[in-house]
């Protein structure tokens, strides 16, 4: 099964929410196809669609523990990202969302090529549950345009 085209059919039919497992196979897929840009929307999505649900009808199933992305920056930031929108949602989040922080300041959805004022302003944005992990990210970044 193509996960990959089959969440951008579920995106454009359903509202539902991506469960953790779902996200972490989404993102590993489109890694391995060599496209970080689709990673980047689909984790994206998740997250956005779990803050917007506002914590009411969140399947059992929702924070399962997943299995890995295949690269550690996107098992953390995906760790951080659920939880951080059990946080918004008032959900307590299961211990996985623990993981340890990146070795390295990592810009999420960066190029690497930033300039250390960008990263300065970036980082007085980035909400704890992505910083103390080493991540860079805004709010802005986990909501639906």
């Amino acid at each position: 099964m193509n996960t990959t085209l089959g969440t951008i059919e579920a995106m454009t039919a359903s509202p539902q929410l991506i469960t953790a497992p779902q996200a972490a196979a989404l993102v590993r897929d489109a890694l391995s196809a060599g496209n970080s840009d689709l990673a980047i929307r689909q984790l994206t999505e998740a997250i956005a669609r779990l803050i917007e649900s506002k914590g009411k009808n969140i399947p059992a199933d929702e924070f399962a523990e997943p299995e890995t992305t295949g690269d550690a920056n996107y098992d953390a930031v995906l760790a951080a990202a659920f939880l951080y929108a059990a946080n918004i949602c008032q959900l307590e989040a299961p211990g996985w969302t623990e993981l340890a922080p990146l070795t390295e300041l990592w810009l999420w959805g960066g190029d690497g090529f930033e300039s250390e004022q960008y990263k300065s302003l970036i980082r007085s944005q980035t909400p704890s549950e992505f910083l103390e992990r080493n991540i860079l990210t805004r709010p802005r970044d986990w909501v639906n345009a």
